[in-house]
């Protein structure tokens, strides 16, 4: 009887070494259970799961032993379940005897030899137990006391040297978690090995099983920046699948994908390329509130490379879509081409306009034909410009006191709209006055922010690409920044006025005294004296006429150059200045022109002198870019910015010392710069 067990045994588990279907198998041995005694059952199938158990390495026949092993241990015990859920009268019969005997018996031997010196053994076991729990299901139940002795054997198997029985063992440990319990030392313990093990597809194993809590997240958001792909990649779709974009925080959200979309290893990308894609999805596809979930404003560079990825994903029906979606939010003015109104113009639009029409350019000839959907003529987009800066910048105080104070918003937006402006056609030489004139009025302009020099300028050498026309140009542009003019009265002249306002109000007084004498005169038939107080209303008329032509002349005076030396009017003056000698690069010879002498001599000293550290911190900068332009203007100003790097405050130090060092890279310190 024995031999025949063991050969019919035998002949089941060869046969899972060669692939027949598990659950074919099962109901075989059960046949073989039903027809021997259990004890002996048992140790036949132990005997044989044994013979498998010694082997280390992967093999495909030992891991379908594996399979069919935990299929068989389970399988009474589901077929139990089964039965319960297609009737009552049993469900009573399955609580009494919650794990079945040989289930538990096969657990028990498991957990007895998991300590084993053979680390054959050791792995096998825990590779057992862990798929013996998958098989159960997820509403299976086990005796408590047998679940204490798996947890206390998989917690000591978690530290064991191998990985392979490390991650055998995380997986074993994965449905004892309790993500409610603040405390649970399965999920310590897991966040102790994700942040100490030393081997990555342990981390990896855990990153993909470890329940998400708000204490376990911080932690899995850490692996993003594991010293490995495979464990990035793992933390990556871990939170692209199981986590919403609502339970990040903006700076959790930033991180991710400035980490994520930067990262060298392709995978990794394309992992973060999962997440957001069910960031995208979350918000029903709606690009724009994805943006505002990151805080668009204050995480430009991380939202250049969110946009880019999309972009760059995105196929040609997709972008046509976008261009759609921009063309949408606005009304044909100036041709045919939509531009968005005002109205509807946000941060995000602006920005996902400007991003989506450099993607454009980028293509090259492709990108062309769908980039003129986008936008008009040069001439047209200025105007566009014109107008947005007209309505939001002109006038800033009323629009604070009505609207609040949003004029970063409206800074950011405009600032976009001339980076869009940047992308367009120059061939065009009334379009390139038109932007010259722009740039003008608008760097002249009182209201306009500070930040928006540098692009400005920018724009100005687009439609300027003379480098000695555009120093000069630039240079009168600070000088009408500087010395604007004005009206100007004068104490005489305002002595004069309150003397004729005077004169003119006794003429009056006069005219209106005459004509009521005139008036009783003509009542009283004495036509005589009625002529003569009519020649006098008649002179007073002439006299107020004089007078009101001479105060007239008075007020039209010509307009004077009044120069400002406040403090805002010198920072955006230097400022204006730094910007345009950061892009002079090509003529050495225009550090010894008299228009940039005279900028040295009338500003930038002036500037250097000035107390506000701000001010001369740009000033730093003006002699900085002068001096990567001539090597004789840096031998000789090379002490003031070592003084300054020794001597000022900290702002004005760092700026001398990234100019040192520049100068000794443009100009090698082997040759030394000597005065």
């Amino acid at each position: 009887m024995a031999d025949n067990l063991v050969s019919e045994m035998r002949k089941l588990f060869n046969m899972a070494q060669d692939g027949v279907v598990a659950s074919k198998l099962c109901n075989m041995m059960e046949d073989i259970q039903k027809n021997n005694n259990e004890d002996a059952f048992y140790a036949g199938f132990i005997n044989h799961l044994q013979k498998a158990m010694v082997f280390y390495n992967a093999a495909t026949c030992v891991e379908r032993v594996m399979e069919f092993a935990a299929a068989f241990t389970t399988f009474a015990t589901i077929k139990k379940q089964k039965e319960a859920k297609e009737g009552d009268s049993m469900a009573s019969e399955l609580e009494d005897d919650v794990t079945e005997v040989f289930l538990a018996n096969i657990l028990k031997f498991l957990v007895q030899n998991h300590n084993s010196r053979d680390k054959a053994v050791r792995y096998r076991c825990c590779q057992l137990i862990n798929k013996i729990l998958n098989c159960m299901g997820e509403d299976a139940m086990i005796d408590e006391d047998l679940s204490d002795s798996i947890y206390e054997c998989m917690m000591i198997r978690i530290k064991d040297r191998s990985p392979r029985i490390r991650i055998q063992a995380v997986l074993a440990l994965v449905r004892l978690q309790d993500p409610e319990d603040e405390e649970c030392p399965v999920i310590d313990a897991f966040l102790h090995s994700m942040r100490t093990d030393g081997n990555a597809d342990v981390r990896r194993t855990i990153l993909a099983n470890i329940a998400l809590s708000r204490k376990t997240l911080p932690y899995v958001i850490g692996r993003t920046r594991d010293v490995k792909d495979s464990s990035r990649k793992s933390a990556f779709l871990t939170l692209a699948e199981k986590v919403s974009i609502r339970a990040f925080t903006i700076a959790q959200r930033v991180r991710l994908l400035s980490v994520g979309l930067k990262d060298r290893s392709n995978a990794v990308k394309q992992a973060c390329g999962q997440m957001v894609k069910a960031w995208l999805r979350s918000y029903n596809q709606d690009i724009f509130k994805l943006l505002e979930a990151i805080d668009l404003e204050e995480s430009v560079e991380c939202a250049e490379n969110l946009i880019d990825y999309i972009l760059k994903e995105a196929l040609p029906e997709k972008l046509q879509e976008y261009i759609k979606l921009v063309k949408d939010l606005g009304e044909e003015t100036n041709g045919p081409v939509k531009l968005v109104t005002f109205d509807k113009l946000t941060p995000e639009i602006s920005y996902f306009w400007y991003m989506l029409c450099k993607h454009l350019i980028g293509m090259g000839e492709n990108g062309e034909l769908m980039f003129q959907q986008l936008l008009p003529e040069l001439t047209n987009f200025c105007e566009y410009i014109k107008f947005y800066a007209e309505k939001n910048f002109i006038d800033s105080a009323i629009i604070t006191a009505f609207n609040g104070d949003e004029s970063g918003t409206q800074e950011f937006i405009l600032e976009n709209l001339l980076k869009i402006a940047g992308l367009l056609d120059f061939s065009d030489e009334v379009g390139r006055k038109n932007l010259k004139s722009l740039v003008h009025d608008l760097l002249v302009a009182e209201t306009m922010p500070l930040s928006l020099a540098s692009v400005l300028v920018e724009r100005y050498i687009n439609a300027e690409s003379d480098e000695n026309k555009f120093v000069t140009d630039l240079v009168e542009t600070i000088a009408d920044i500087k010395q604007p003019l004005v009206q100007v009265d004068t104490t005489v002249m305002k002595e004069n006025n309150r003397r004729n306002e005077l004169k003119l109000a006794r003429i009056r007084v006069a005219i209106n005294e005459c004509q009521e004498d005139l008036d009783n005169a003509v009542k009283s038939n004495d036509f005589h004296q009625a002529a003569v107080l009519k020649e006098q209303m008649t002179s007073h008329e002439k006299e107020k006429e004089s007078l009101l032509d001479e105060m007239n002349m008075g007020k039209i005076n010509e307009p004077q150059r009044v120069e400002k030396d406040d403090p805002e009017t010198m920072l955006k003056c230097m400022t204006v200045a730094s910007s345009m000698l950061y892009h002079v690069r090509k003529s050495a010879h225009l550090a010894k022109s008299s228009t940039l002498l005279t900028l040295k001599d009338e500003l930038i000293f002036e500037g250097m002198k000035n107390e506000d550290p701000f001010i001369r911190n740009e000033a730093i900068k003006c002699l900085g870019h002068i001096s990567l332009i001539s090597k004789d203007f840096a031998a000789q100003h090379l002490v003031l910015f070592l003084q300054v790097a020794q001597v000022d405050q900290e702002l004005l130090q760092i700026t001398s010392v990234n100019t040192i060092f520049d100068l000794f890279l443009m100009y090698g310190l082997e040759g030394r710069i000597k005065q």
